[in-house]
């Protein structure tokens, strides 16, 4: 017999299918939003963007609350997406960014893990989210001018000119 114990798997590997975790309906609490967003502040740090996070935390937070509240719930997979990012920081940190923010989703399947129900439920609609208002802007995009008269930001001239009515 060996004198060290075996350390256990980790749970983010437990295999849960393809189907939504779910929960019995609940809201989330103060804590389980915090820990969510410093995930979002987590995507921001890894993707060496600039602190712009909390100009888009208000929409965020109704992003949240909407995407719990409405059916199907997404709270099973947020409280799954906290226990494998606490189980991550804590026993494996230097493995968060390449197994939970940097690579690709695997399709779901029968053998989808914890960590796969993280990825595409969670992080990747966070990221989805981030991008949407306005996180778009920090990789040099920018409004189509022209069509429809452009930007309200007249920053430049328009493609096309009409006449007004």
């Amino acid at each position: 017999m060996s004198s060290s114990a075996e350390a256990a798997p980790p749970r983010y590997g437990e295999i849960v299918g393809a189907q939504l975790l779910d929960v019995s309906h609940r809201l989330l609490t103060a804590d389980e939003i915090d820990l969510l967003w410093s995930l979002v502040e987590r995507i921001e740090q890894t993707w060496f963007l600039e602190h712009r996070a909390n100009a888009i935390k208000p929409q965020w937070l109704d992003y949240l609350q909407t995407t719990v509240e409405t059916s199907p719930s997404l709270l099973g997979e947020y409280l799954n997406a906290i226990a494998v990012y606490q189980e991550l920081l804590a026993s494996a940190p230097e493995q968060l960014s390449p197994l939970l923010l940097m690579r690709a989703a695997p399709p779901l399947s029968e053998t989808s893990s914890r960590l796969d129900h993280a990825k595409r439920f969670v992080v990747d609609r966070f990221i989805r989210c981030y991008v949407m208002l306005g996180g778009f802007q920090e990789f040099g995009g920018r409004n189509y001018n022209g069509y429809m008269g452009g930007s309200r930001f007249a920053d430049s001239a328009p493609v096309r000119v009409g006449r007004r009515l």
